[in-house]
């Protein structure tokens, strides 16, 4: 599984404040393997690009009242921000794909809930039994011209750690003149808890309270 840079080695230089250029390769390379370990660690591989999906779900015996527009559930995608549904099956039948219009007037089928990050999927007056199957297709992710700035700004402060603990080999702390300075060595993902705080709001967690 492929996971792309999050940021740009221009970025990176202006937050290092590092003008030169004889690290620029070194950077480069530090922005792809940011890249590669924050999507591991936020279990998205389209955090920096719009990826297409076909998924199946079975979601057990869903809403029982075929023809009433009060009956509704939900199915939470795997991949999110939703960026174009382009169809829906429910036990091999084409299921509309639901515009204001359609909401209004009571018509069965589903549509994406209007949220921040879209990935909640409402069916209306649909019916699905223990055995049925549910097939999305879709796209979803952040485009390379359109990476969130908290999580570009999370990659920056991360390219920044790997590239100077590479005078951190060996070492925990260093004592210079009565004064001791301890390095955060990233024990966990070898990312420093700032950065995986500032990574929290884009893991893929799946929200509570949907049926």
């Amino acid at each position: 599984m492929a996971y792309d840079a999050l940021t740009t080695l221009s970025s990176v230089k202006l937050w290092l404040n590092v003008p030169g250029t004889s690290d620029d390769a070194r950077l480069s390379q530090l922005v792809s393997t940011s890249g590669d370990l924050i999507g591991r660690f936020c279990g998205r591989n389209n955090l920096g690009n719009v990826l297409t999906y076909q998924e199946n779900y079975f979601p057990g015996q869903r809403s029982r009242g075929l023809f009433s527009p009060n009956v509704t559930w939900d199915l939470v995608l795997k991949h999110y921000p939703v960026v174009n549904l382009q169809s829906v099956y429910v036990n091999n039948a084409i299921i509309p794909i639901l515009n204001n219009a359609g909401l209004q007037s009571g018509q069965q089928g589903c549509y994406l809930l209007d949220d921040e990050e879209q990935r909640v999927l409402r069916f209306v007056a649909t019916i699905v039994y223990w055995s049925g199957m549910v097939v999305v297709n879709y796209t979803a992710g952040y485009p390379p011209s359109a990476v969130p700035d908290g999580l570009q700004q999370a990659s920056n402060a991360h390219v920044a750690e790997l590239f100077r603990t590479a005078s951190w080999v060996g070492q925990k702390s260093v004592a210079m003149q009565g004064e001791t300075t301890a390095f955060d060595m990233g024990n966990s993902w070898g990312m420093s808890d700032r950065v995986k705080g500032m990574l929290a709001p884009y893991r893929n967690v799946v929200p509570f309270g949907q049926r």
